[in-house]
Formats: C-alpha cells, structure tokens, sequence
C-alpha cells in the first residue's frame, strides 16, 4: 500500500514536471515560428529596398546585422528546444516506468499517450519550422554574398568596406612611425657626430692656445742658438786665421 502512494506521488511529480516542460517547448516553438515570420517580413522589405535603389551600398554592414542577429537567435533558440524535447523525453520515460508500478487504471494510460502524443507532435513541428528557417538563412546567407561580390566589382574604390579602409590606415600608420623612427635616429646619429666633432675642436683649441703660450720660450731659445752659433762661427775663424799666419811664417 505505501509503494503505491509513493508511486502515485511521484507520478503526479513527473506530471507537473511534464507539463511544465511542454508550456516552456510551447513558448519557445512560439518565439521560433515568430522569428520565421519576422525573418520573412525582413527580407521582403530588404529586397525591395535592394531593387529600388541598388545605390545604397555604403550600408551593407548594416545590411547584414538583421541576418546576424537572425542566425544567432536561431542557434540560441533551436538548442533551447533540442535540450527541452530530450528533457520530456526523458520525463516521458519515467512516467512509462512509474506507470507500469501502478495499478491498471485507464485515465493513467490516457495520459501517458497523450503526453507521448505531444511530444511526437513537438518534434514534428520543430523539425518542419528549424528547416524552413535553416532554408531561409542559407539563402540569405548566399544572396548577401553574391550581393558583396557585386558590390566589389561594380564599385572597387568606394569605402563600402569599412574593414579594408582601416587596415589600410592602420598600413599608412605604421609606415609613418617607421619613417618618423629613422629620422629620429639620423638625428641622434648627427648629433653623436657633433658632439665628437665639438670635442675635436675644443682639444685643438686647447693645444693651439698651448703652443701660443710657449711661442716666445721657444723664439728666445732659437736666438740664444743663434748668438751662440755667430760666436762660434767668429772664434772658428779667428783660430783658422791665426793657423793660416803661422803656416805662411813658417813656409818664409
């Protein structure tokens, strides 16, 4: 007897937990057949738009943002009801098994393929709407490439890729710093050269102003040499003179 009303309370556990399960698949297959619907009304305007004035290709990033947002709405949403279809699943199990534990009642049995029919039906209408949708991305998804290919062939010098502009920019960018580091470093090379230069020029200064210094020492010590050399030059030939008369004298 208390197996059976563990049994029983815990079959009207998975109950409610089936039930809330199958309200949240409800909300979420409502959001996902409404992005379908709105994705449609979109792109019909998106093309419309595209033929009434091809011009407007200065705006193709914005152009693509509806269909980003569209694909990571997708992904979120059908990953939400993967999870949620294998949680009732799951629920769905173990009604299966808590029933067979209970006694044979027919309302029982009813409910269990009433839940199992609703989950069958949650499947298929998943399945139908992901496809259309995953269809619909996919053509969108070549229709903006084929549109960015015109897009670059008819109009290769526009600024519709704001991406290229900044890198180029960011090219221009670094080709100026590196000119703007080569004439900094001429600098300080012509400035080391200077500097060398400068200390060149002082020492010469330095030795200059020495020998100005010692000029008239040396010019006094050049005319003691002089004088000394006219007096041995007068003596030499004062002794020479004499030789001469007393060779003479003797030869007489």
């Amino acid at each position: 007897m208390s197996s059976d009303k563990n049994a029983i309370q815990e079959w009207e556990g998975l109950r409610r937990t089936t039930r809330q399960i199958e309200n949240d698949l409800d909300s979420k297959l409502f959001s996902l057949s409404k992005l379908k619907t709105d994705r449609s009304s979109s792109l019909n305007t998106h093309h419309h738009n595209n033929r009434r004035d091809h011009r407007n290709y200065s705006n193709e990033n914005e152009d693509l943002q509806p269909l980003i947002s569209s694909k990571n709405n997708f992904d979120y949403l059908t990953h939400e009801i993967d999870s949620l279809i294998d949680s009732l699943q799951t629920t769905n199990n173990q009604m299966n098994e808590c029933a067979q534990r209970l006694p044979n009642n027919n309302s029982i049995l009813y409910t269990l393929q009433r839940h199992t029919e609703i989950l069958n039906d949650y499947r298929k209408e998943f399945t139908k709407v992901k496809a259309t949708i995953q269809n619909q991305l996919n053509r969108d998804t070549l229709f903006e490439s084929d549109r960015m290919k015109l897009l670059e062939k008819n109009f290769p010098t526009t600024n519709h890729q704001p991406r290229d502009f900044l890198q180029k920019e960011s090219e221009h960018i670094e080709q100026a710093e590196i000119m703007i580091e080569d004439q900094i470093n001429i600098a300080v090379r012509t400035r080391e050269h200077l500097l060398t230069q400068r200390s060149a020029m002082k020492a010469i200064r330095t030795e200059l102003t020495t020998l100005a210094n010692k000029f008239p020492l040396i010019k006094n010590v050049l005319h003691r040499i002089g004088v000394a050399k006219r007096r041995d030059t007068i003596i030499l030939a004062f002794v020479i003179g004499i030789c001469l008369t007393l060779l003479l004298f003797w030869f007489l």
